[in-house]
């Protein structure tokens, strides 16, 4: 029988590196990063190939505007820097991901105060994770920052039209600035701005050597395992970190090619090839965990990375990443497509199809099949630029259902943008749809006792007297609003039948999406406007005596 002998050793604090607030700590997880960043340039080829956005051999594109850190022993403070063509295309720079916050009061770049900016940024009001950012960056021997706020120009005012123009312009550009960094530099751990970079680090405690076990077998062979104690591990400190709540930054860390995290127990290493931390430099326990905690953001950026990927892998990975997407955080709601707009031009380079407000061309019945998923709330905001067809416009978390064989024909399409990105915000969108139609009536599932606040307020039953020996379907609105309509007389439309049902005592009944529908009281020639309201996911009733219509529609 195998035996277990433990190598013992005292847990201390005698590993602990310097501070991060001193400049020996600074000094220290810099050369982290670059030990890090030589191995990546030198020796990952994947990492030095990779261009997100566009595919390989891309047209670099840099910021319109950087910060030039300066150098605070030479008296040089920090200011702005305007990019010229004297500066070259090649100009090193890094990037920060952060979230702002409830912060929001610091000072930023306007038309009015560009010029002074550029002489010098005002050091003492700059929230903490910028001038951290600043400090690392010096740190680095980098002698350029982008960061958002002091680098697009800010709204003066609501009526400010040259922050609208530079934002919009700015924003198409976001994915090629992160693309094109040496580094970005996360604060992973913080969920403000005022919190900083520079956290504490407690996970530089643990003990650098591990614990060896021998393991005798019963045959007498000896195996050594080694176990590190309590070491923060790669993915427990990125998994439901702050900054990866927020919508923008996950648009970061899927274009950066090199990320350096700052979180609350450690300094965190990710590229393409390796993912790493301060008591871990070399990542074999982080790539032994690898499989054991594969969330859905990086499931997708798996799939897309691997050349071998089919273009229906990617589409059902990108499905499973906006389940996950959909739910993250936002100041303006109506930059939740803007903020996928490099994503999606990588995907869209990929797979050489055309994006539409978040759906793909030629998968449009697929991405048409989602339901919310989570509560409302009272600070929900619907986006009404944003067609009712698009997971975006309700701005929560969402499923998609399985569809195995779409009914609908997508007869054409009209995206309407504001400004020339394509992938970005949009004004208005439309679907004409050739389909199976039927209306059904709708009746109020009724108060419930003691209401959990956790359960969907958004569910209605669907009429079902036809056959009342069936199972009854559910509807699913997509808003709390939608409660308040007539609930006699919806047409809905067949979008797909998917797997059948395991669960049902019938051979008839399978799950798949049917869309609730709402007449606008448009039309444009013969073709009635709709807009969807809900969504169906159990629909044995397409199959009753219930009358059925085959129609042309637009669905806005």
């Amino acid at each position: 029988m195998a035996s277990q002998k433990p190598i013992s050793y005292l847990l201390s604090t005698e590993h602990a590196e310097e501070s991060i607030y001193c400049d020996k700590g600074i000094a220290a997880v810099a050369a982290h990063a670059k030990t890090w960043l030589n191995i990546c340039c030198k020796d990952h080829e994947t990492c030095a190939r990779f261009t997100a956005i566009g595919g390989h051999g891309s047209k670099k594109i840099i910021p319109t505007r950087l910060i030039d850190v300066g150098n605070d022993e030479q008296g040089q403070p920090a200011r702005l820097h305007i990019v010229s063509e004297d500066d070259g295309t090649d100009i090193e720079y890094l990037t920060l991901s952060y979230a702002w916050g409830p912060v929001t009061d610091f000072p930023k770049t306007t038309k009015s105060n560009l010029q002074e900016m550029t002489v010098m940024l005002p050091w003492s009001k700059l929230p903490r994770t910028i001038q951290d950012a600043i400090v690392f960056t010096r740190a680095m021997g980098i002698k350029y920052l982008w960061v958002d706020a002091p680098c697009i120009l800010q709204a003066k005012g609501p009526r400010d039209k040259v922050h609208k123009e530079d934002w919009r312009h700015e924003a198409a550009r976001f994915g090629h600035y992160y693309q094109n960094s040496v580094l970005t530099l996360a604060a992973t751990g913080a969920s403000s701005s005022d919190q900083g970079l520079f956290l504490p680090r407690p996970g530089l405690s643990v003990p650098k050597e591990p614990l060896i076990y021998q393991e005798i077998s019963s045959f007498g062979n000896i195996n050594e395992v080694a176990v590190r104690l309590s070491a923060p591990i790669w993915y427990k400190e990125i998994e439901h970190s702050p900054l990866l709540q927020r919508g923008w930054a996950i648009q970061e860390r899927y274009l950066s090619t090199r990320i350096l995290h700052f979180t609350p127990n450690c300094v965190l290493w990710e590229c393409h090839r390796l993912r790493a931390t301060e008591v871990d430099p070399g990542g074999l326990v982080t790539e032994k965990a690898r499989g054991l905690a594969l969330g859905l953001n990086d499931s997708f950026i798996s799939t897309f990375r691997d050349i071998q990927s089919d273009d229906s892998s990617i589409q059902a990975s990108w499905r499973s990443f906006i389940e996950s997407y959909a739910g993250t955080l936002f100041s303006y709601p109506s930059d939740r497509l803007p903020a996928l707009s490099g994503i999606a031009k990588s995907m869209k380079h990929r797979i050489g199809e055309n994006y539409i407000a978040g759906l793909w061309e030629n998968s449009i019945p697929q991405d048409l099949c989602w339901m919310l998923t989570e509560p409302f709330s009272e600070s929900f905001q619907k986006v009404h630029t944003f067609p009712s067809w698009s997971w975006a416009t309700v701005g929560k978390r969402v499923s998609f259902l399985p569809l195995k064989s779409p009914e609908v024909q997508v007869k054409s399409w009209k995206l309407k943008n504001n400004g020339v990105d394509t992938s970005g915000q949009v004004s208005g969108a439309k679907l004409r749809l050739h389909g199976r139609f039927k209306e059904l009536n709708l009746s109020d599932l009724g108060p419930r006792p003691n209401p959990d606040p956790d359960v969907i307020d958004n569910v209605l039953k669907v009429d079902h007297s036809i056959h009342p020996q069936r199972e009854q379907p559910c509807a699913y609105l997509d808003t709390t609003v939608a409660r308040d309509i007539s609930l006699q007389n919806h047409p809905c439309l067949l979008i797909g039948t998917g797997r059948h049902n395991q669960t049902s005592q019938r051979l008839d009944c399978y799950e798949g999406c049917a869309l609730i529908l709402e007449a606008t009281g448009k039309r444009r020639g013969r073709f009635e406007e709709f807009r969807r309201i809900g969504s169906i996911s159990y629909i044995p009733w397409f199959d009753s005596e219930l009358p059925i219509k085959e129609r042309t529609i637009d669905l806005v």
